[in-house]
């Protein structure tokens, strides 16, 4: 949501992406002690996504600029998905 919403310029896809962002913090918060007794890797690497997603994602207003580092939420989500999949 956040790459369509940098090549659009358009507050939509930034605003789904801020949604998604703190619903899934949430569900994680939720349930980190139980993930993290359970998968300590899979439990860092959520928490490092969502750190990154934090950068992305600084409030539910229109931003300025969106300059978050797409390669950086790419990897940190894509590690978050490895190391929780077994």
């Amino acid at each position: 949501m956040y790459r369509i919403a940098r090549e659009a310029g358009t507050y939509e896809p930034y605003l789904d992406g801020y949604g998604f962002y703190k619903a899934g913090l949430s569900l994680f918060k939720d349930q980190e002690a139980e993930i993290t007794a359970a998968n300590p890797a899979g439990a860092a690497a959520l928490n490092e996504a969502f750190a990154e997603l934090a950068k992305a994602y600084p409030d539910a207003g229109r931003q300025a600029e969106l300059n978050a580092d797409l390669s950086a939420i790419t990897v940190s989500a894509s590690n978050a998905v490895l190391a929780n999949s077994h």
